[in-house]
């Protein structure tokens, strides 16, 4: 696939010629047509040179050139090269391809020179063959090897190239060029009105020429000052060129200015407002956020004591257990006494026993004393079972009292943990006052030793979480 611009160059496979005031370029019909509206119209009713030509009329050369240097830009479609290289017809040389055209140059002295004859008059001949003709117009067209540049224009002289090349476009009806080239002056106006005041001569003098001459770039311009209006205010000599000329635009955009000024003043102060009020949100923020950690510190603190409660609670059972583990010791010894006193009752009978046998003995005094020791010691032995007895309901009572409280301790534990989880839920997804609908500074009440109670600090508002 070939480069657009080399066929341009070459002038290879050209099969119209374009004049424009007297100078000649070779263009391919094809192509011209579809960018032109105008040349393809022009191109298919051309009596000119027996339609070998079209003349171009109200275009200078140049701006024709970087035209078409514009419209042969890309890669040429492989199935038209193909074309071109099996038509025979486009190898022909240009005098050939073009005999009408060849015969017309014939009549044109490229460099007239006056011979005497021998008869004594004079003839006027041309040492400019048109073999050199033709091979000086494609130098010509050669010329014409750089790309259009699709950049900004860099300098005055360029804005004017581009609005000659603009109207140029508008002619030939190619509007793909019209846009480029007022987007590169556009783009020119805005570098020059981005670098500030002062402004340039150069601008000042293409401002003149556009606001003066050409109304399409005039648009154009009094646009992009409206995006730079502070700069454009500065230079007064613009100001009052601008209102001359287009006094309802400049009012216009005064008028806009004025409102954009407006608008932006209160803009500025709601944004200041607003800045307050995040600046309240946030200092009420970290206030709520300080209160809730000492909450929470608060919480901690009361957990920390009820887990010491706890881990005293089941100290004291541990003591309970023992004390019980003592009584049921000293319990197994009072049985052990009980029976070594039934053993010695026993004992006892069977010596009273053994004395009745010996009534007729003469030891009355003996056995009545025997008797009272006998009965002291079921007096002791009932002692003995009635304080077993009582030791064992006492220690009974105790081992109660003591599950008792332990079951109280871990139950009002487990109420105290819920009524927390309680609160912390309320702290954590009620942010206002139920009752008031405001802020509230959270305060903690402990009235009941299972419950916890919060408030709000704006009103009467209390809330108890009970386990």
């Amino acid at each position: 696939m070939g480069t657009l611009l080399r066929y341009l160059t070459t002038g290879e496979g050209s099969d119209l010629i374009l004049i424009c005031n007297g100078e000649f370029f070779f263009v391919h019909r094809p192509i011209v047509a579809a960018n032109s509206r105008l040349l393809r119209a022009d191109a298919c009713t051309s009596v000119l040179f027996d339609g070998e030509a079209i003349m171009v009329n109200d275009v200078s050369p140049t701006a024709l050139g970087k035209i078409l240097t514009f419209i042969y830009h890309g890669d040429i479609p492989e199935s038209y090269q193909k074309s071109l290289l099996s038509n025979a017809f486009s190898h022909l040389p240009l005098h050939q391809k073009f005999p009408i055209t060849d015969k017309f140059l014939s009549t044109v002295k490229g460099k007239p020179i006056t011979i005497d004859l021998n008869d004594g008059t004079t003839r006027t001949t041309d040492i400019v063959t048109n073999k050199q003709k033709w091979a000086i117009m494609l130098s010509k067209q050669a010329a014409l090897k750089d790309p259009y540049d699709m950049d900004a224009c860099r300098d005055y002289a360029e804005v004017i190239s581009e609005v000659d090349l603009y109207f140029a476009a508008e002619k030939l009806e190619i509007p793909a060029l019209k846009g480029i080239a007022m987007g590169k002056v556009s783009a020119w106006f805005e570098v020059e009105l981005q670098a500030g005041f002062p402004l340039s001569c150069d601008f000042r003098t293409c401002a003149i020429y556009v606001l003066r001459e050409h109304r399409e770039f005039a648009k154009l311009f009094i646009g992009v000052c409206a995006k730079y209006l502070p700069v454009v205010e500065k230079d007064s000599a613009l100001v009052s060129l601008i209102e001359e000329l287009h006094p309802m635009t400049w009012n216009a955009m005064m008028s806009v200015q004025h409102q954009l000024a407006t608008r932006l003043s209160e803009a500025i102060q709601e944004l200041e407002k607003s800045k307050d009020q995040v600046s309240v949100l946030e200092s009420r923020h970290l206030r709520q956020k300080s209160a809730s950690e000492n909450l929470e510190k608060m919480l901690e603190s009361k957990v920390e004591t009820l887990s010491r409660s706890l881990a005293s609670a089941e100290a004291r059972v541990d003591t309970a257990e023992a004390t019980v583990r003592q009584l049921e010791d000293s319990h197994v010894s009072l049985q052990q006494e009980l029976l070594a006193e039934k053993v010695s009752v026993l004992k006892m009978e069977d010596a009273n026993k053994a004395v009745q046998k010996y009534k007729s003995q003469s030891v009355k005094p003996a056995l009545q004393k025997l008797a009272e020791k006998v009965e002291d010691l079921e007096r002791a032995v009932a002692c003995k079972d009635q304080a077993l007895q009582q030791s064992r309901s006492a220690n009974q009572k105790i081992k109660d009292d003591l599950r008792y409280e332990n079951e109280s301790l871990r139950a009002e534990i487990g109420m105290m943990k819920n009524a927390f989880d309680l609160c912390k839920s309320f702290v954590n997804y009620e942010h206002d006052c139920p009752r008031c609908r405001r802020g509230w500074n959270i305060r903690i009440g402990h009235d009941q030793y299972t419950s916890i109670n919060i408030g709000c600090k704006c009103c009467d508002f209390k809330k108890w979480y009970d386990g």
